[in-house]
């Protein structure tokens, strides 16, 4: 895959933990180009990593993420456009609304094993 990838953080936390799912999605980030996170991944990896494996197990995956992967921002308009995303499905979190029109706006497919996205355009299910 040569095409761009925003990974989520069911993919990220299946991929640590070295899953089946998680070889799958190693196997599909391997050439994606650019490998983005969105900053709200980062968020919710840090807290749940930390409530698992403690604050220094949640500072080094968050730095090993910072040093390899591109961390991608929220602007007004993604906020915008993941309010009508929440609308409709109205089961997907916020976080995951967000997320996702941050991976469109940057031209990038999602990968996650987040049932949520199965039937939108642009996403990779592990």
């Amino acid at each position: 895959m040569n095409e761009g990838v925003l990974v989520d953080t069911y993919a990220w936390l299946e991929l640590f933990q070295g899953s089946d799912r998680g070889k799958k999605g190693r196997e599909i980030i391997r050439d994606a180009n650019p490998l983005c996170t969105s900053v709200l991944n980062i968020y919710e990896l840090f807290y749940r990593i930390e409530q698992i494996r403690g604050d220094n197990t949640a500072h080094h995956y968050i730095d090993i993420l910072k040093s390899r992967v591109k961390i991608l921002n929220l602007t007004p308009e993604i906020a915008c456009m993941g309010a009508q995303i929440k609308i409709d499905p109205p089961d997907m979190g916020a976080v995951g609304c967000l997320m996702y029109e941050t991976a469109r706006a940057q031209g990038l497919v999602v990968l996650t094993g987040d049932q949520h996205f199965r039937n939108l355009p642009g996403v990779i299910l592990i």
